[in-house]
């Protein structure tokens, strides 16, 4: 794993995908349209249906439910796609995809416009290859390929994969090079899976988990295809690719 990795699909990971996601602050100003002031409007009631017991009435999270506002969870999606799937596919808590397709494009409208998107003209519409080519932070062209003692990836892809496999892996993966030994990591709480009181999470930096991948692109497609558990392959592809870059760094 550490040097032996496939330099020509590795190179992949360096070169751009179009553009990449700059700062936060930037949302705001961010060309993207997605939804318009009315589907946002009864999003926001929607949200204080059924989302605002557990992430609170201003989205700033309560106890172990994370916020839906600020840096944080905007660097946690790469397009609207990726965060459309985590919530149909995983919220709310008591009626997991249980709503209609229509209250929860409703309720990421309410999301976009909360975190500083603007509005449009036009219904936020469950059309997927659009979604993701709607990402939630203004792009900028990718820097040179520094970061990795063999260029397969950038210091800036890995940083933000972190906040890709934050908000889409997390849940049941982690990782602690200090305990290579250790395949299972305890869960913090609201993480894992497993029966309480012995909630585990899958350390990713264990010899036993990252000798499963003698290359790249091994890596890449097993993360592509199968991750995350809510929905394999769902992700955009940008958010797989720099996922794989911060299992690389994560990993030496």
């Amino acid at each position: 794993m550490r040097g032996a990795m496939l330099a020509a699909f590795a190179c992949a990971l360096a070169l751009p995908i179009g553009v990449r996601a700059q700062a936060p602050s930037a949302a705001a100003k961010s060309a993207g349209r997605y939804y318009s002031e009315a589907q946002a409007r009864r999003g926001k009631d929607l949200y204080t249906e059924d989302c605002a017991k557990c992430h609170g009435a201003t989205l700033k999270g309560v106890a172990t439910a994370p916020a839906l506002i600020g840096d944080d969870f905007l660097h946690d999606y790469y397009a609207v796609n990726d965060l459309y799937n985590k919530i149909s596919v995983t919220m709310p808590d008591d009626n997991v995809h249980g709503l209609t397709t229509e209250t929860y494009l409703n309720i990421v409208a309410y999301l976009l416009q909360a975190n500083g998107l603007p509005a449009g003209t036009e219904n936020l519409k469950e059309d997927v290859a659009a979604m993701r080519r709607m990402p939630l932070l203004e792009k900028k062209s990718m820097k040179s390929a520094s970061g990795s003692p063999y260029g397969f990836y950038t210091e800036e892809q890995a940083e933000l994969g972190e906040g890709y496999f934050r908000g889409s892996c997390s849940m049941c993966h982690a990782f602690d090079p200090s305990k290579p030994d250790s395949r299972e990591l305890p869960a913090p709480a609201g993480r894992g899976f497993g029966r309480d009181p012995s909630r585990i999470r899958l350390n990713l930096a264990s010899t036993e988990v990252r000798d499963k991948y003698h290359n790249v692109g091994s890596l890449y497609n097993k993360i592509r295809t199968s991750m995350p558990l809510y929905g394999g392959g769902a992700l955009s592809p940008e958010a797989y690719l720099d996922m794989a870059a911060y299992f690389l760094r994560e990993n030496g």
